[in-house]
Protein backbone atom coordinates (compact mmCIF):
# COMPACT_ATOMS: atom_id res chain seq x y z
CA UNK A 1 0.00 0.00 0.00
CA UNK A 2 1.82 3.31 -0.85
CA UNK A 3 1.33 6.20 1.10
CA UNK A 4 -0.16 9.38 0.29
CA UNK A 5 2.27 12.14 -0.04
CA UNK A 6 2.25 14.54 1.89
CA UNK A 7 1.32 18.21 0.94
CA UNK A 8 3.74 21.17 0.51
CA UNK A 9 1.08 23.35 2.48
CA UNK A 10 0.67 21.33 5.32
CA UNK A 11 4.80 21.04 6.00
CA UNK A 12 5.02 24.89 5.42
CA UNK A 13 1.71 25.69 7.62
CA UNK A 14 2.87 22.82 10.55
CA UNK A 15 6.51 23.88 10.74
CA UNK A 16 8.83 26.67 9.21
CA UNK A 17 10.14 27.85 5.44
CA UNK A 18 13.37 26.22 7.00
CA UNK A 19 11.86 22.87 7.80
CA UNK A 20 10.42 23.05 4.22
CA UNK A 21 13.11 23.43 2.19
CA UNK A 22 15.36 20.95 4.40
CA UNK A 23 13.11 18.66 3.57
CA UNK A 24 12.87 19.82 -0.57
CA UNK A 25 16.81 19.25 0.01
CA UNK A 26 16.29 15.68 0.14
CA UNK A 27 14.24 15.43 -2.55
CA UNK A 28 16.06 17.07 -5.01
CA UNK A 29 19.44 15.62 -4.23
CA UNK A 30 17.65 12.16 -4.35
CA UNK A 31 16.14 13.21 -7.69
CA UNK A 32 19.72 14.01 -9.15
CA UNK A 33 21.13 11.00 -7.92
CA UNK A 34 18.53 9.17 -9.39
CA UNK A 35 19.15 10.79 -12.91
CA UNK A 36 22.99 10.13 -12.34
CA UNK A 37 22.63 6.59 -11.69
CA UNK A 38 20.53 6.25 -14.82
CA UNK A 39 23.27 8.33 -17.08
CA UNK A 40 26.29 6.57 -15.62
CA UNK A 41 24.94 2.97 -14.98
CA UNK A 42 22.91 2.45 -18.55
CA UNK A 43 25.85 4.20 -20.37
CA UNK A 44 29.50 3.78 -18.85
CA UNK A 45 29.30 0.10 -17.63
CA UNK A 46 29.00 -1.24 -20.55
CA UNK A 47 31.67 1.48 -22.36
CA UNK A 48 33.75 0.09 -19.38
CA UNK A 49 32.53 -3.57 -18.90
CA UNK A 50 33.55 -4.19 -22.61
CA UNK A 51 36.72 -2.08 -22.57
CA UNK A 52 38.98 -5.65 -23.22
CA UNK A 53 41.51 -4.41 -20.19
CA UNK A 54 41.52 -8.17 -18.81
CA UNK A 55 40.46 -6.94 -15.25
CA UNK A 56 37.75 -8.39 -13.07
CA UNK A 57 35.54 -8.47 -9.99
CA UNK A 58 34.43 -4.45 -9.42
CA UNK A 59 37.86 -3.18 -11.49
CA UNK A 60 35.88 -4.54 -14.65
CA UNK A 61 33.65 -1.62 -14.39
CA UNK A 62 35.99 1.32 -13.72
CA UNK A 63 37.32 3.34 -16.74
CA UNK A 64 41.05 1.30 -16.10
CA UNK A 65 39.56 -1.41 -17.89
CA UNK A 66 39.49 0.30 -21.62
CA UNK A 67 42.92 -0.79 -23.34
CA UNK A 68 43.35 0.26 -26.87
CA UNK A 69 40.09 2.38 -27.53
CA UNK A 70 40.37 6.18 -26.62
CA UNK A 71 37.48 6.65 -28.39
CA UNK A 72 35.60 5.09 -25.38
CA UNK A 73 37.09 7.85 -23.02
CA UNK A 74 34.48 10.53 -25.05
CA UNK A 75 31.68 8.32 -23.23
CA UNK A 76 32.87 9.43 -20.18
CA UNK A 77 32.95 13.39 -21.30
CA UNK A 78 29.61 13.55 -22.93
CA UNK A 79 28.28 12.08 -20.06
CA UNK A 80 29.95 14.25 -17.47
CA UNK A 81 29.22 17.52 -19.91
CA UNK A 82 24.98 16.21 -19.49
CA UNK A 83 25.31 14.63 -16.03
CA UNK A 84 27.06 18.51 -14.93
CA UNK A 85 24.83 20.53 -17.39
CA UNK A 86 21.42 19.08 -15.42
CA UNK A 87 22.94 19.89 -12.14
CA UNK A 88 23.38 23.36 -12.96
CA UNK A 89 19.61 23.17 -13.87
CA UNK A 90 18.37 21.89 -11.23
CA UNK A 91 19.93 24.51 -8.99
CA UNK A 92 18.88 27.60 -11.17
CA UNK A 93 15.23 26.09 -10.75
CA UNK A 94 15.56 25.92 -7.75
CA UNK A 95 16.77 28.86 -6.96
CA UNK A 96 13.70 30.52 -8.45
CA UNK A 97 11.26 28.59 -6.65
CA UNK A 98 12.80 29.80 -3.48
CA UNK A 99 12.61 32.81 -4.38
CA UNK A 100 8.90 33.16 -5.59
CA UNK A 101 8.21 30.77 -2.15
CA UNK A 102 10.16 32.87 0.34
CA UNK A 103 8.21 35.84 -0.89
CA UNK A 104 4.45 34.22 -1.10
CA UNK A 105 5.29 32.68 2.09
CA UNK A 106 6.49 35.63 3.97
CA UNK A 107 3.74 37.59 2.73
CA UNK A 108 0.92 35.31 3.14
CA UNK A 109 -1.91 35.77 6.41
CA UNK A 110 -0.04 32.67 8.14
CA UNK A 111 3.09 33.82 8.41
CA UNK A 112 2.53 37.44 9.07
CA UNK A 113 0.16 36.39 11.87
CA UNK A 114 3.04 35.27 14.38
CA UNK A 115 5.14 36.63 16.48
CA UNK A 116 8.45 36.00 15.32
CA UNK A 117 8.39 37.12 11.85
CA UNK A 118 7.41 40.55 12.97
CA UNK A 119 10.24 40.44 15.58
CA UNK A 120 13.96 41.52 14.69
CA UNK A 121 16.41 41.15 17.13
CA UNK A 122 19.60 43.79 17.91
CA UNK A 123 22.42 43.53 19.62
CA UNK A 124 25.30 46.08 20.72
CA UNK A 125 22.68 48.35 21.50
CA UNK A 126 24.40 51.84 23.39
CA UNK A 127 23.23 52.26 26.78
CA UNK A 128 21.53 55.40 25.70
CA UNK A 129 19.06 53.71 23.21
CA UNK A 130 18.54 50.84 26.06
CA UNK A 131 15.04 52.30 26.78
CA UNK A 132 11.49 51.93 25.18
CA UNK A 133 10.85 55.55 24.55
CA UNK A 134 14.47 56.26 22.62
CA UNK A 135 13.40 53.34 20.74
CA UNK A 136 9.96 54.11 19.06
CA UNK A 137 11.47 57.66 18.34
CA UNK A 138 14.14 55.60 16.06
CA UNK A 139 11.35 53.12 14.47
CA UNK A 140 8.07 54.00 13.09
CA UNK A 141 4.97 51.52 13.68
CA UNK A 142 6.77 49.63 17.05
CA UNK A 143 4.10 47.41 18.69
CA UNK A 144 6.45 45.56 21.83
CA UNK A 145 9.75 46.36 22.69
CA UNK A 146 11.74 43.85 24.73
CA UNK A 147 14.94 44.49 26.55
CA UNK A 148 17.00 41.67 26.84
CA UNK A 149 17.95 41.05 30.40
CA UNK A 150 20.92 39.14 32.17
CA UNK A 151 19.10 35.77 32.46
CA UNK A 152 22.30 33.90 33.95
CA UNK A 153 21.40 32.67 37.67
CA UNK A 154 17.68 32.18 36.85
CA UNK A 155 18.87 29.77 33.86
CA UNK A 156 21.02 27.86 36.21
CA UNK A 157 18.36 27.61 39.00
CA UNK A 158 16.04 26.55 36.07
CA UNK A 159 18.49 23.47 35.13
CA UNK A 160 18.64 22.61 38.86
CA UNK A 161 14.94 22.52 39.18
CA UNK A 162 14.69 20.46 35.74
CA UNK A 163 17.16 18.28 36.77
CA UNK A 164 15.51 17.53 40.04
CA UNK A 165 12.42 16.90 38.35
CA UNK A 166 13.65 14.20 36.41
CA UNK A 167 15.61 12.61 39.14
CA UNK A 168 11.86 13.18 41.16
CA UNK A 169 10.25 11.20 38.51
CA UNK A 170 12.80 8.72 38.26
CA UNK A 171 13.13 7.99 41.72
CA UNK A 172 9.11 7.55 42.26
CA UNK A 173 8.67 5.08 38.93
CA UNK A 174 11.59 3.19 40.28
CA UNK A 175 9.52 2.27 43.75
CA UNK A 176 6.57 1.77 41.42
CA UNK A 177 8.16 -0.42 40.02
CA UNK A 178 9.68 -2.32 43.05
CA UNK A 179 6.19 -2.63 45.07
CA UNK A 180 4.28 -4.28 41.85
CA UNK A 181 7.21 -6.44 41.45
CA UNK A 182 6.77 -7.88 44.83
CA UNK A 183 2.95 -7.62 44.40
CA UNK A 184 2.90 -10.06 41.33
CA UNK A 185 5.96 -12.23 43.47
CA UNK A 186 3.90 -12.22 46.20
CA UNK A 187 0.72 -13.16 44.22
CA UNK A 188 2.53 -15.70 42.48
CA UNK A 189 2.71 -17.39 45.61
CA UNK A 190 -1.02 -17.49 46.58
CA UNK A 191 -1.00 -14.75 48.66
CA UNK A 192 -2.11 -11.07 48.78
CA UNK A 193 -0.14 -8.20 49.12
CA UNK A 194 -2.65 -5.50 50.65
CA UNK A 195 -0.62 -2.24 50.36
CA UNK A 196 2.57 -2.62 48.22
CA UNK A 197 3.55 0.99 48.29
CA UNK A 198 3.67 0.32 52.39
CA UNK A 199 6.07 -2.48 51.79
CA UNK A 200 8.26 -0.40 49.39
CA UNK A 201 8.35 2.40 51.77
CA UNK A 202 9.92 0.22 54.17
CA UNK A 203 12.49 -1.85 52.08
CA UNK A 204 13.00 -0.21 48.40
CA UNK A 205 12.58 3.59 49.21
CA UNK A 206 15.42 4.67 46.71
CA UNK A 207 18.63 6.94 48.04
CA UNK A 208 21.11 8.77 46.83
CA UNK A 209 24.41 11.02 48.05
CA UNK A 210 24.80 14.30 47.95
CA UNK A 211 28.22 14.12 46.73
CA UNK A 212 30.06 11.39 45.02
CA UNK A 213 31.24 8.42 47.09
CA UNK A 214 31.77 11.23 50.58
CA UNK A 215 28.35 12.94 50.61
CA UNK A 216 25.41 12.43 52.46
CA UNK A 217 23.06 9.78 51.78
CA UNK A 218 19.52 11.01 51.62
CA UNK A 219 16.11 9.44 50.62
CA UNK A 220 15.56 10.83 46.98
CA UNK A 221 11.95 11.68 47.04
CA UNK A 222 11.81 13.41 49.80
CA UNK A 223 15.03 15.12 49.27
CA UNK A 224 13.62 15.71 45.54
CA UNK A 225 10.42 17.26 46.93
CA UNK A 226 12.09 19.59 49.58
CA UNK A 227 14.79 20.78 47.12
CA UNK A 228 11.55 21.53 44.54
CA UNK A 229 10.04 23.88 47.14
CA UNK A 230 13.39 25.66 47.99
CA UNK A 231 13.72 26.47 43.94
CA UNK A 232 10.27 27.49 43.00
CA UNK A 233 9.97 30.62 45.21
CA UNK A 234 13.60 31.75 43.91
CA UNK A 235 12.18 31.41 40.63
CA UNK A 236 9.31 32.96 40.86
CA UNK A 237 11.00 35.95 42.65
CA UNK A 238 13.64 36.71 40.09
CA UNK A 239 11.05 35.91 37.33
CA UNK A 240 9.51 39.00 39.03
CA UNK A 241 12.39 40.99 38.91
CA UNK A 242 12.74 40.19 35.18
CA UNK A 243 9.46 40.57 34.46
CA UNK A 244 9.42 44.52 36.00
CA UNK A 245 12.64 45.55 34.26
CA UNK A 246 14.97 45.15 38.06
CA UNK A 247 17.22 42.90 36.48
CA UNK A 248 20.51 43.84 35.06
CA UNK A 249 20.01 44.59 31.42
CA UNK A 250 21.91 43.73 28.36
CA UNK A 251 22.67 45.58 25.00
CA UNK A 252 20.20 43.38 23.52
CA UNK A 253 16.38 43.91 22.26
CA UNK A 254 13.74 42.58 20.34
CA UNK A 255 11.30 44.96 18.35
CA UNK A 256 7.66 43.64 17.67
CA UNK A 257 6.45 45.78 14.25
CA UNK A 258 2.82 46.27 13.48
CA UNK A 259 3.88 44.85 10.07
CA UNK A 260 5.89 42.44 8.47
CA UNK A 261 6.59 45.00 5.68
CA UNK A 262 7.70 47.17 8.48
CA UNK A 263 9.75 44.48 10.23
CA UNK A 264 11.82 43.48 7.22
CA UNK A 265 12.22 47.58 6.31
CA UNK A 266 13.63 47.76 9.55
CA UNK A 267 16.03 44.66 9.31
CA UNK A 268 17.51 45.77 6.15
CA UNK A 269 18.40 49.06 7.53
CA UNK A 270 21.33 50.33 9.86
CA UNK A 271 19.50 52.26 12.74
CA UNK A 272 22.48 54.01 14.58
CA UNK A 273 25.24 56.11 12.80
CA UNK A 274 28.15 54.29 14.47
CA UNK A 275 29.45 50.96 12.78
CA UNK A 276 29.00 47.83 14.66
CA UNK A 277 26.74 49.16 16.52
CA UNK A 278 22.37 48.33 17.12
CA UNK A 279 23.11 45.74 14.55
CA UNK A 280 20.07 43.54 13.31
CA UNK A 281 20.54 40.36 13.91
CA UNK A 282 17.68 38.11 12.82
CA UNK A 283 14.07 38.25 12.32
CA UNK A 284 11.79 35.47 12.61
CA UNK A 285 13.43 33.28 15.10
CA UNK A 286 11.53 31.59 18.11
CA UNK A 287 13.04 32.05 21.49
CA UNK A 288 13.79 28.40 21.60
CA UNK A 289 16.34 29.35 18.80
CA UNK A 290 18.08 32.07 20.40
CA UNK A 291 21.66 31.33 22.02
CA UNK A 292 20.78 34.01 25.09
CA UNK A 293 24.17 33.47 26.66
CA UNK A 294 25.44 35.19 23.48
CA UNK A 295 23.46 38.15 23.73
CA UNK A 296 25.48 40.61 26.31
CA UNK A 297 28.52 40.13 24.31
CA UNK A 298 29.59 43.17 23.16
CA UNK A 299 31.30 43.70 19.08
CA UNK A 300 34.38 43.99 20.15
CA UNK A 301 34.94 40.97 22.06
CA UNK A 302 32.98 39.04 19.62
CA UNK A 303 35.03 39.83 16.58
CA UNK A 304 38.19 38.57 18.93
CA UNK A 305 35.92 35.43 19.63
CA UNK A 306 35.29 34.97 16.05
CA UNK A 307 39.47 35.18 15.27
CA UNK A 308 39.74 32.45 18.43
CA UNK A 309 37.33 30.41 16.58
CA UNK A 310 38.79 30.91 13.25
CA UNK A 311 42.04 29.71 14.99
CA UNK A 312 40.01 26.37 16.11
CA UNK A 313 38.74 25.33 12.98
CA UNK A 314 42.28 25.71 11.16
CA UNK A 315 43.87 23.92 13.87
CA UNK A 316 41.03 21.09 13.90
CA UNK A 317 42.39 20.94 9.91
CA UNK A 318 45.60 20.66 10.96
CA UNK A 319 45.01 17.81 13.36
CA UNK A 320 42.89 16.24 11.04
CA UNK A 321 44.99 16.23 7.83
CA UNK A 322 47.64 13.55 9.14
CA UNK A 323 44.50 11.56 10.52
CA UNK A 324 43.03 11.51 6.93
CA UNK A 325 46.28 10.95 5.41
CA UNK A 326 46.99 7.70 7.52
CA UNK A 327 43.50 6.46 6.53
CA UNK A 328 44.66 6.50 2.89
CA UNK A 329 47.49 5.32 3.99
CA UNK A 330 45.91 1.54 5.23
CA UNK A 331 45.00 0.73 1.88
CA UNK A 332 48.99 0.00 0.79
CA UNK A 333 49.53 -1.68 4.13
CA UNK A 334 50.08 -4.83 3.05
CA UNK A 335 53.24 -3.72 0.54
CA UNK A 336 54.85 -3.22 3.54
CA UNK A 337 55.31 -7.35 4.10
CA UNK A 338 58.75 -6.62 2.06
CA UNK A 339 60.09 -5.30 5.67
CA UNK A 340 61.67 -8.20 7.50
CA UNK A 341 59.56 -7.50 10.72
CA UNK A 342 56.56 -6.76 8.36
CA UNK A 343 56.39 -9.97 6.72
CA UNK A 344 53.74 -11.64 8.61
CA UNK A 345 51.42 -9.59 6.91
CA UNK A 346 51.55 -12.13 3.87
CA UNK A 347 49.90 -14.82 5.90
CA UNK A 348 46.54 -12.68 6.58
CA UNK A 349 44.14 -14.33 5.07
CA UNK A 350 42.70 -12.57 1.37
CA UNK A 351 39.27 -11.56 3.23
CA UNK A 352 40.78 -9.78 5.97
CA UNK A 353 43.32 -8.27 3.89
CA UNK A 354 40.14 -6.82 1.40
CA UNK A 355 38.12 -5.74 4.55
CA UNK A 356 41.31 -3.42 5.90
CA UNK A 357 42.16 -2.18 2.88
CA UNK A 358 38.66 -1.88 1.26
CA UNK A 359 36.43 -1.11 4.51
CA UNK A 360 38.46 0.18 7.38
CA UNK A 361 40.00 3.29 5.68
CA UNK A 362 36.64 4.46 4.76
CA UNK A 363 35.00 3.60 7.71
CA UNK A 364 38.02 5.86 9.27
CA UNK A 365 37.28 8.50 7.16
CA UNK A 366 33.16 8.54 8.06
CA UNK A 367 33.84 8.50 11.34
CA UNK A 368 36.43 11.39 10.88
CA UNK A 369 34.62 13.60 9.11
CA UNK A 370 30.80 12.67 11.40
CA UNK A 371 32.94 14.46 14.01
CA UNK A 372 33.59 17.51 12.20
CA UNK A 373 30.35 18.83 12.59
CA UNK A 374 29.91 18.84 16.57
CA UNK A 375 33.20 20.29 16.76
CA UNK A 376 32.43 23.09 14.07
CA UNK A 377 29.07 24.25 16.09
CA UNK A 378 31.01 24.04 19.68
CA UNK A 379 32.84 26.41 17.60
CA UNK A 380 30.94 28.76 16.31
CA UNK A 381 28.75 29.19 19.73
CA UNK A 382 32.25 30.33 21.14
CA UNK A 383 32.14 32.67 18.15
CA UNK A 384 29.46 34.84 19.53
CA UNK A 385 26.33 34.17 17.61
CA UNK A 386 23.26 34.73 19.05
CA UNK A 387 21.05 32.13 16.99
CA UNK A 388 21.04 28.79 15.97
CA UNK A 389 20.17 29.65 12.56
CA UNK A 390 23.89 32.00 12.43
CA UNK A 391 25.47 29.00 13.78
CA UNK A 392 24.59 26.76 10.98
CA UNK A 393 25.73 28.74 9.12
CA UNK A 394 28.89 29.63 9.89
CA UNK A 395 29.59 25.65 10.29
CA UNK A 396 28.43 25.34 7.01
CA UNK A 397 30.84 27.68 5.68
CA UNK A 398 33.83 26.88 7.80
CA UNK A 399 32.67 22.92 6.65
CA UNK A 400 32.80 23.98 3.36
CA UNK A 401 36.45 24.63 3.61
CA UNK A 402 37.37 21.87 5.46
CA UNK A 403 35.90 20.12 2.89
CA UNK A 404 37.87 22.21 0.12
CA UNK A 405 41.12 21.41 2.33
CA UNK A 406 41.27 17.33 3.12
CA UNK A 407 38.14 15.78 2.79
CA UNK A 408 39.08 13.72 0.57
CA UNK A 409 38.41 9.83 0.64
CA UNK A 410 40.80 7.09 -0.29
CA UNK A 411 40.33 6.28 -4.36
CA UNK A 412 42.37 2.89 -3.79
CA UNK A 413 39.93 1.20 -1.25
CA UNK A 414 37.46 0.05 -3.99
CA UNK A 415 39.70 -0.92 -6.32
CA UNK A 416 41.59 -3.05 -3.54
CA UNK A 417 38.61 -4.82 -1.94
CA UNK A 418 37.97 -7.19 -5.21
CA UNK A 419 38.92 -10.08 -2.57
CA UNK A 420 36.02 -9.14 0.06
Amino acid sequence: MVSPRLPDTYVLNSQSIDGYLYLRFYKVITFIVFVGTLLTWVILFPVYATGNGGLTDFNLLSMSNISGQPNRYYASVFVSWIFFGFVMFVIARETLFYIHLRQNYLLSTRNASRISSRTVLYTDVPKEVLNEERIREIFPDVLHVWIATNTKDMEKLDKDRKKTALKLEAAECKLLFAANKERLKVQKKGGVLEDPMAWADQHKRPTHRLKPLIGTKVDTIDWCRNHLQELNPKISSLQEEHYNRHAELVPAVFIEFKTIQAAESAYQELPFHKPKVMQPRTIGTTPNEIIWENLSIPWWRRDIMYAVATALVCLLILLWTPLTVFAGLITNIFYLEQISFLHWLAKVPTVITGLITGLLPSLIVVILMALVPIFLKMFAKLAGVVSTGEQQLMVQGWYFWFQFIIARKPREPFLSCTTC
